[in-house]
């Protein structure tokens, strides 16, 4: 990853693209989430897919949108693979923010049962209302269930927290344990295996 060869660009007319994440289906199709946005106006969360490894990219779906500058932004997606084929899409979302309660920001989830074509209704998968704006969601899956990090600012120093789910759809819905020392975009990388042993003497190592 020294040097970086260009292959295609997806673009938008009048649009701004960001927040970008890619996912590989297990039928090979890439598929990258990104923002959407025209500034103070119009903020949707767009999917497209490609059948050739990036070659050339189609227009797949909207997970969510809002084009009343009033209501706040959408941001930062994230989708996620779960055990049973469907495919989750997790990202920030103001949009609440004038709603009784009132949330400043939260953290999304909707599910695709058809590869990211269509998506099913919002899930709260961590909210707090007030001043708390959980954001930048990532997702990792471990032996027993999925692993959701992400920061808190707002009410925290955007410190990095963590929230479990057995099966990457069913959320606590609260703020879930901080992460010590840890500031703004917290990520989680699963391994297939991590032990750590201690030793009482070198002949036990």
């Amino acid at each position: 990853m020294r040097t970086w060869t260009w292959i295609a660009e997806v673009r938008e007319d009048g649009r701004n693209l960001d927040n970008a994440n890619l996912y590989e289906r297990p039928d090979g199709v890439v598929l990258p989430a990104m923002r959407s946005v025209i500034k103070a106006h119009s903020w949707r969360i767009n999917v497209y897919q490609s059948s050739d490894a990036g070659n050339s990219w189609q227009f797949l779906s909207t997970v969510d949108r809002n084009e009343d500058g009033n209501r706040g932004g959408l941001w930062e997606p994230f989708l996620l693979g779960l055990p049973d084929g469907r495919l989750a899409c997790f990202y920030a979302n103001e949009t609440h923010s004038a709603e009784n309660p009132a949330y400043s920001q939260l953290i999304s989830e909707r599910i695709s049962d058809d590869g990211g074509l269509t998506w099913g209704a919002e899930i709260f998968a961590v909210a707090e209302p007030g001043a708390a704006r959980p954001g930048e969601p990532n997702v990792e899956r471990t032996r027993d269930g999925f692993l959701l990090f992400y920061e808190v600012c707002g009410s925290q120093n955007c410190i990095g927290h963590t929230s479990w789910s057995p099966d990457g759809v069913s959320w606590p819905g609260n703020i879930g344990p901080a992460i010590p020392n840890t500031c703004q975009v917290a990520q989680g990388l699963a391994w297939t295996t991590v032990w750590c042993l201690r030793c009482r003497t070198k002949t036990h190592c």
